[in-house]
């Protein structure tokens, strides 16, 4: 402990680890002045507790005792309380899981789609030359389809007669 002459004397950087003990008039270190603070709220705590029993007209035993179990019930709100918070954060990662997997879903069937537009098209184009290579007259995609559906209806039977092939076989 110090006295204000040795205070005073003190470099402005060492006074900040110094405060005033109001009961003696010294200055202590801030370590032991808050554990003084913190000692004389625990003290004043105590007067108004043993003030409130007294008040209640209970015997120190039956304060204790209601005092307990205030206490106990208070654990057991927070014991609860955890386990919900523990709960929520299960509930939070099932969430935040099922969104992921969710973007993998619509990643898994978007990207094939979005490949076959981007590079099928070519080979689509190839296999429509080779159809209109090898069909009688073609694919006339401005035709209309019944029409184009009628005229190939009426080449099968003469497709079976030339080629001696029944339309099972066909």
């Amino acid at each position: 402990m110090l006295t204000k002459d040795e205070y005073e004397a003190l470099p402005e950087k060492a006074k900040a680890g110094f405060a005033l003990d109001e009961e003696s008039g010294e200055y202590v270190p801030v370590k032991d002045a808050k554990l003084k603070q913190t000692l004389n709220e625990l003290d004043s705590k105590f007067k108004a507790l043993e003030q409130e029993h007294r008040k209640q007209g209970e015997t120190l035993a039956e304060f204790e005792a209601r005092k307990k179990k205030e206490l106990e019930e208070a654990r057991a709100k927070a014991l609860e309380e955890a386990e919900s918070a523990s709960d929520i954060k299960k509930i939070k990662q099932y969430v935040m899981w099922s969104q992921v997997i969710g973007v993998i879903k619509i990643i898994l069937i978007l990207a094939p789609i979005i490949f076959a537009i981007l590079y099928l098209p070519p080979y689509f184009k190839q296999l429509l030359d080779s159809y209109q290579k090898v069909l009688p007259q073609g694919l006339n995609i401005n035709q209309n389809t019944a029409e184009r559906v009628n005229r190939y209806l009426q080449t099968l039977p003469k497709f079976q007669d030339r080629n001696n092939v029944s339309a099972q076989e066909f």
